[in-house]
């Protein structure tokens, strides 16, 4: 026997890994109904949970001191002031400890909240009385938290490792 011979007995041997490209295109073409019943059952039951599911959102925000561009114009006003002989003790590290004070404050945030327009809308619609609405500002004023940057690392550092 040759090598021709033998090769071609082997190829015997093995069974065709063709695929046929019409004839898979004239099988998605004859269920084309199934496959298009399919995408559309299951887009209208995400559309529907997307309905259903109650709408919740998170934040989360990085407030960091003024940088060197940010603090120039407040520089020049300072400078201005100690020409004139006034000290204001002001650095730029109490003014943010100042912000972050003022950030934190839950009466400032109630306030903040009642004045939303969005807010208002919304707790308007269910008709409440201004006690109701006072209480109602002050949940949403208790679930809105804010804590340091070294807070922050350490809770994520305590949730990441666990016990």
């Amino acid at each position: 026997m040759s090598a021709t011979e033998n090769k071609s007995a082997d190829n015997k041997n093995i069974p065709e890994r063709e695929i046929d490209l019409l004839e898979l295109v004239s099988i998605l073409y004859s269920a084309k109904k199934l496959i298009l019943i399919g995408v559309l059952a299951f887009a209208l039951i995400g559309l529907t949970i997307s309905f259903v599911m109650p709408q919740k959102w998170r934040s989360q925000a990085v407030i960091v001191p003024a940088g060197t561009m940010q603090w120039q114009e407040m520089q020049q006003a300072l400078v201005t002031l100690q020409v004139l002989d006034i000290d204001t003790g002001v650095t730029r590290s109490s003014i943010f400890k100042r912000f972050i004070q003022k950030f934190q404050s839950r009466s400032l945030l109630e306030d903040f909240l009642s004045s939303s327009p969005r807010i208002k809308t919304k707790l308007n619609k269910m008709n409440m009385q201004p006690d109701e609405l006072h209480r109602a500002l002050v949940t949403i004023a208790e679930n809105m938290t804010s804590a340091g940057s070294n807070q922050a690392k350490a809770g994520a550092e305590n949730s990441s490792y666990g016990r």
